[in-house]
């Protein structure tokens, strides 16, 4: 249903009809996307949240042409989501110039396909006010966020949680943990371009080989 008023579409759970129809689309993508990467989505876990996790964000967007054809969303954005979520976690300094250009590009794209849709506020955040909020962090923006959003302690979270931002963006103790190496792909020149790099060669985990898509200069 569209709300004219601001041009937003709706779907209301007094239209049995749409309901049932949207229910059906949703099984249907859950089973393509399990058959095909395989990876099962949108599903409740009892006492954890669902399965919509870190790895398994990854595997989907290390797939979009996979992604494209059950989900038919549009395939740019997917590859350019891709690419800003493998920025974010590498760990290496963002040229924050850059990275904006990126974003607004990223969310010129969405409202231009997807204008009957409000953008979700995580992304929001991310696309319009990210390249801020790495301007004022002290470390890479992916040194500060994994431990501390994983936190799965039901007692004392927010204390839980606080105590593993303190650690994580402490220089000291960050560089002097002894951490678990993690795979690494080879950067890709567009990747290269949101970033400052020293003397690195890899990005770690989010990004795949396959990289391959129209620069945030189109």
């Amino acid at each position: 249903m569209t709300d004219e008023k601001e041009g937003n579409w709706q779907l209301l759970s007094n239209n049995t009809e749409m309901c049932a129809k949207a229910d059906e689309r949703k099984k249907y993508i859950q089973r393509a996307l399990r058959d095909s990467l395989p990876i099962i989505i949108n599903t409740p876990i009892h006492g954890s949240g669902n399965t919509n996790d870190e790895n398994t964000a990854r595997k989907f967007f290390s797939n979009p042409d996979i992604v494209f054809e059950v989900t038919g969303f549009n395939l740019e954005l997917l590859e350019r989501f891709k690419v800003i979520l493998a920025v974010l976690s590498s760990n290496e300094k963002i040229n924050t110039v850059a990275f904006q250009a990126y974003c607004f590009k990223t969310a010129s794209l969405y409202n231009e396909f997807y204008n009957w849709y409000h953008m979700l506020a995580s992304v929001h955040v991310i696309l319009i006010h990210g390249h801020q909020i790495i301007d004022h962090a002290a470390l890479p923006i992916g040194m500060l966020s994994e431990e501390a959003q994983e936190s799965n302690n039901k007692i004392d979270t927010n204390t839980d949680t606080f105590h593993r931002l303190l650690a994580t963006s402490d220089p000291l103790i960050y560089l002097t943990r002894n951490l678990k190496k993690k795979k690494s792909y080879e950067l890709t020149s567009e990747i290269r371009q949101l970033l400052i790099i020293d003397d690195g060669e890899f990005i770690e985990e989010y990004v795949g080989e396959d990289l391959n898509f129209k620069g945030f200069t189109d």
